[in-house]
């Protein structure tokens, strides 16, 4: 997104090489390595960015991630949600912004539909002021640890050679790719039929097409036993369309 009528042609073009150039000196999936270099292109094209952060908070390992949000706070709309770390049901989001924006934010907000429920507005400050979300948060990190352990291993164990997944320090997902000519969606719906679902990856991309082969695995609402089963299932219907 740019900001302003002072971003023009030249400023775009600029951005768009810098940022080609950039992703192949920071082809990684660690934000550690790109957030800052992100935040200083936002900076010097005067560029808005969106980073959008529902599961930092789920962290089973390693060291929090700074944000792109607190090296370029001018240039980032930064959301979160309590939807992940409070309860499922509480759908109440949030953003931090920079002035001229949050004030349009707000103005469209009203005209989409008033404001959010005050109720649950109020539910989740009183949560917070009274510091439960602080203690809440290491019993869910210990519930969903074992299981993203459980999904690493059934995955290390059942998947038929070909495929590669990430190893997340947190959030509740595991990313898998497939051999190419893999077509997920087709395995998806095979595999719904003996009870197992994810999220065919194709879903994620931009253009049509692309993607074919990932998936996006959950792991926290099932418990480990039931997660190795999963996986156990979702390896047989590969081969069988293999």
């Amino acid at each position: 997104l740019w900001m302003g009528e002072r971003f023009g042609e030249a400023n775009r073009k600029g951005l768009e090489d810098e940022a080609a150039a950039w992703a192949q000196k920071l082809a990684s999936d660690d934000p550690r390595v790109w957030n800052a270099p992100v935040a200083e292109l936002a900076i010097k094209y005067n560029a808005l960015i969106i980073e959008d952060d529902p599961y930092s908070d789920l962290r089973y390992r390693g060291e929090p991630v700074p944000t792109i949000h607190s090296f370029a706070p001018n240039n980032v709309i930064y959301a979160g949600t309590l939807s992940k770390i409070l309860a499922p049901g509480l759908r109440l989001g949030f953003v931090v912004a920079p002035p001229l924006v949050r004030q349009w934010l707000v103005i469209a907000k009203q005209g989409v539909d008033l404001h959010t429920s005050t109720y649950t507005q109020a539910l989740a400050a009183e949560y917070l002021a009274g510091g439960y979300l602080e203690r809440h948060l290491p019993s869910i990190i210990a519930l969903y640890r074992p299981r993203q352990e459980a999904l690493l291993s059934a995955i290390e164990t059942h998947l038929p050679p070909g495929f590669t997944w990430t190893r997340p320090d947190g959030g509740m997902f595991t990313w898998v790719e497939g051999p190419a000519g893999l077509d997920a969606e087709a395995v998806y719906w095979r595999a719904v039929e003996r009870n197992v679902a994810f999220v065919p990856g194709t879903y994620f991309y931009a253009n049509d097409g692309d993607g074919k082969a990932t998936m996006r695995l959950n792991f926290t609402t099932s418990d480990e036993a039931t997660l190795d089963r999963a996986v156990a299932v979702l390896a047989d219907v590969i081969r069988e369309m293999s």
